[in-house]
């Protein structure tokens, strides 16, 4: 019952948020490095001006990407990158909530 209530959130929190989830597409090169490093990265602690080193850009360059392509903010991508991968663990491994928010 706590993971369908779990994945029941999640969703709402998507769907809330309207934070998009999908991954390096369509986009100017450098954003699309970006994206891939944060997909590749999930898992650790991700800052604006790690991702503007990473590309090569300035910070205000990365938050003018993801304004202009995506309609949200660098954090709020990471974010729903976070969400979806906590999503995905619940519904295809049996960890446990708590187990995968301490990750």
């Amino acid at each position: 019952m706590a993971r369908n209530l779990a994945q029941s959130l999640i969703y709402e929190l998507l769907q809330s948020r309207k934070v998009s989830t999908g991954s390096s597409g369509n986009y100017p090169s450098k954003l699309g490095k970006i994206l891939d490093f944060i997909d590749a990265n999930v898992e650790s602690r991700i800052d604006v001006t790690m991702l503007a080193e990473y590309a090569g850009c300035s910070p205000p360059t990365v938050f003018r990407l993801f304004k202009e392509h995506l309609h949200c903010s660098p954090c709020n991508w990471i974010l729903g990158q976070k969400v979806k991968q906590a999503m995905e663990l619940l519904m295809k491994t049996n960890m446990h909530v708590k187990e995968i928010a301490g990750r």
